[in-house]
């Protein structure tokens, strides 16, 4: 293409049509986001920011947060490209004044969001690719220099599997990173090598806020391999599997960084496919979860009966110190209360017992009852 002879440019306006026929749409039903670009005072304004919106939309006298530090500020004014609006929206160009918060507290990387949503973060787990034309393979271990957003900060790439990475190939990896960053799930990133500086890779974050897995187990690549596929209703199955306590609608907002009504979208589907259950008020846990709660809880119950037969059951305090799977007192009520109306226990007031469970006094204590009962 050339801006002289003007070769080649009605071909890449041809294109430039095309492609923007195809272009993906912008997440507005998502959170608003915007990673800070510039930040600086305007005279009779105060905290001004700039960047382009992710995701979302933002009106004037919106309450937002500036993550990762997680201060809170209020929306004074909005323009885009100088032109003063009521209201933006994802992939625009937007300055933002903010009431409720200095100049000094703000600097490039920071995110504009939704109070709530974002939460900071020092490890990633990670879908990395590293370019065919690297100077050299990466190995585990390697310090870099991570891209997200307009961000940039130091970081160590530890690689799931293997030693090295070769250029060309990609891999599951966790990045921890030296600062606390606010990053999405499915955010993209780019990484330099730390020194010279050069851009040799880039990928997808999997998981902004991974379990403390064992780095190089199976399960950890299990939960990387599932979640890169970018399925929402894959990964909140896989969110309500990990999560063994299982997950409230506002918490699976946060994990997938999407609004409550796409949320209970994807949690219908997986409980008419009976992939997940309710329990309570907007909590869920996977029916695999509440399988294995469920055999827990009746091996505790049995084994109490065994170990004291004469007693009625076995208290819930009790049951409830012995299921390593639970420790929340909420969700405990609710799977016994789950758990009696399909006839697998009988609760009793403070008492849990099998159904099949009755007291029978044999021996010196069958005598005394006989004689108590010719009284």
């Amino acid at each position: 293409v050339s801006s002289v002879t003007r070769e080649g440019i009605d071909e890449l306006v041809q294109l430039l049509q095309q492609r923007a026929q195809h272009a993906s749409t912008k997440h507005v039903d998502r959170p608003f986001r915007l990673p800070i670009d510039r930040a600086f005072i305007k005279a009779g304004f105060g905290s001004i920011v700039t960047g382009t919106a992710f995701s979302g939309e933002l009106s004037i006298g919106d309450e937002v947060e500036i993550a990762p530090q997680g201060i809170r500020a209020r929306v004074r004014g909005l323009q885009v490209h100088q032109r003063t609006v009521e209201r933006v929206y994802a992939g625009q160009r937007v300055a933002i004044n903010l009431a409720g918060v200095e100049r000094e507290e703000l600097e490039r990387g920071n995110v504009v969001t939704e109070p709530g949503y974002l939460l900071p973060t020092k490890r990633i787990a990670v879908q990395l690719h590293l370019l065919h034309n690297a100077p050299r393979p990466l190995r585990d271990g390697t310090p870099i220099r991570l891209h997200v957003g307009t961000g940039e900060w130091v970081a160590r790439i530890l690689l799931l599997s293997g030693d090295q990475l070769e250029p060309g190939e990609t891999a599951f990896a966790e990045v921890r990173i030296n600062d606390a960053i606010a990053c999405a799930r499915f955010d993209r990133f780019v990484i330099r090598s730390y020194s010279p500086i050069h851009t040799i890779g880039g990928g997808i974050i999997l998981e902004p806020y991974p379990l403390r897995y064992r780095r190089r187990s199976r399960d950890y690549w299990y939960s990387c391999e599932r979640k890169a596929q970018q399925d929402y209703t894959v990964t909140a199955l896989t969110l309500l599997e990990e999560n063994a306590m299982g997950l409230s609608l506002q918490q699976l907002c946060v994990l997938l960084h999407i609004r409550p009504q796409h949320a209970r979208e994807i949690i219908n589907v997986l409980v008419e496919d009976n992939r997940a259950i309710e329990l309570g008020t907007h909590f869920y846990m996977s029916i695999r979860t509440y399988q294995q709660v469920r055999d827990e809880l009746i091996s505790a119950v049995k084994a109490y009966h065994t170990a004291h037969p004469l007693h009625r059951g076995i208290d819930k305090s009790m049951l409830l110190a012995r299921l390593k799977g639970v420790n929340d007192a909420d969700t405990f009520e609710s799977l016994l209360e789950r758990f009696e109306t399909e006839g697998v226990i009988v609760v009793d007031r403070e008492v849990v017992r099998l159904p099949e469970h009755t007291v029978e006094l044999t021996g010196h204590y069958a005598e005394i009852a006989k004689r108590m009962e010719r009284v």
